[in-house]
């Protein structure tokens, strides 16, 4: 209902604009929102679709992941040794463990479903600039199916399932649901540990490739090749 009732909202308001200012000419009455699209140098934005976008330093987000885990880990432990409740019974407990019982369980299923959302977003970014780095790379390749390309689709398939299960993982607790618990871990820990390797092997072929474009010269001198990411990776 809520996107009927804005649809209406808007085509009530596009009647009473058109009411008071018979001389505006619109195109549309409906509104369109966050709408991004790529256009060429010099070309003219429609009226009707004005894209809307908010520049944000990407690398700043998974600062904004780290620090929202860190705070309900540190947090589920702080909670759990404050009200003194059980830790399994074993020195050093998992997470897990320190946020089965309520305040913490609250907390911690919020803030680690809050992660996972982070975690998808950075997952997007990461496969949008690495598409961006193998069509800088491979310039004169009309193979839109190569080595890199289908690795960095499946980093993003592994990347998009293992996300939702840690905010699963949380919900489900050690306590109340164990089993479906255990799944979620298995859930998000063996597609996360694809990911990583797989998004590391991207990255290698890119600074290959990157080096090798480098070398093709036939004066033997150097070629400046836009490529900069992930150097360390010479390391």
């Amino acid at each position: 209902w809520l996107p009927c009732f804005l649809s209406e909202v808007v085509r009530q308001f596009g009647r009473f604009s058109s009411s008071i200012m018979p001389s505006y000419r619109r195109s549309q009455s409906t509104i369109r929102v966050a709408t991004v699209t790529s256009l060429s140098t010099g070309d003219q934005i429609p009226a009707a679709c004005r894209p809307v976008a908010v520049s944000f330093p990407s690398r700043y987000i998974p600062l904004f992941g780290l620090a929202a885990a860190s705070f309900a880990i540190f947090g589920s432990v702080f909670l759990n040794r404050l009200h003194g409740h059980d830790i399994g019974g074993i020195p050093w407990p998992y997470i897990s463990d320190t946020a089965k019982d309520p305040p913490q369980a609250g907390m911690f299923a919020y803030v680690m479903t809050v992660t996972s959302c982070i975690i998808v977003w950075v997952v997007v970014i990461n496969y949008g600039k690495a598409k961006n780095d193998i069509e800088i790379v491979y310039p004169d390749s009309s193979d839109s199916d190569n080595k890199c390309t289908r690795r960095n689709r499946t980093a993003l398939i592994a990347g998009l399932i293992s996300a939702p299960n840690l905010g699963l993982l949380a919900c489900f607790d050690t306590k109340r649901t164990p089993e479906l618990h255990l799944l979620f871990v298995l859930l998000f820990f063996l597609p996360c540990i694809v990911y990583l390797f797989i998004v590391k092997s991207l990255y290698e072929l890119l600074l290959l490739r990157a080096n090798m474009q480098a070398k093709k010269d036939d004066n033997s001198t150097p070629v400046e090749v836009p490529y900069k990411s992930y150097t360390s990776l010479k390391t």
